[in-house]
């Protein structure tokens, strides 16, 4: 059973300029801020993390989706998370899912975190958590109407 977690997503606005004219950026990036629960050896409720998407490479192999997280004022960790390209020509995965799935992928791991032991810097996507990842997103629809064969339809 998974524990639900509320994302509350906050854009700063002026931070970034533009360098040609000093005006502030039209199109600020969305920060992403989980709500954590507070369990043994994780860090406290009331320590929000932000983790901000930068954007992502794309290599001959791999998609790698760039993420910053600040963890206290002034404090922040990069971290990269690597998609093969294999993964979407082989499941029903698309390039748009890229960015959750490897958001949730990120805050997986840094929900593990305690005071001894950090997540790691570059983290990998494998096939478990595109499984999982496609169970949530994207359910079995349920059919509601039964075929009806064509000798009986009418115009």
């Amino acid at each position: 059973m998974q524990a639900k977690q509320t994302l509350a997503i906050s854009v700063k606005r002026g931070e970034s300029h533009s360098a040609r004219n000093h005006t502030k950026d039209p199109n600020p990036t969305p920060t992403l801020v989980p709500d954590r629960g507070n369990s043994a050896g994780r860090k406290p409720a009331s320590l929000k993390v932000a983790i901000q998407l930068e954007g992502f490479t794309v290599s001959r192999s791999c998609r790698t989706y760039n993420f910053r997280v600040t963890d206290a004022p002034g404090e922040f960790r990069q971290f990269s998370v690597h998609v093969l390209l294999e993964w979407f020509r082989a499941t029903p995965l698309k390039f748009q899912d890229g960015p959750l799935l490897t958001l949730e992928r990120l805050k997986q791991e840094l929900d593990r975190e305690t005071g001894d032991s950090h997540a790691q810097a570059s983290l990998n996507v494998g096939k478990p958590d595109i499984v999982e990842y496609l169970e949530r997103h994207y359910p079995p629809k349920a059919r509601t109407w039964h075929r009806v064969p064509p000798a009986r339809m009418r115009d």
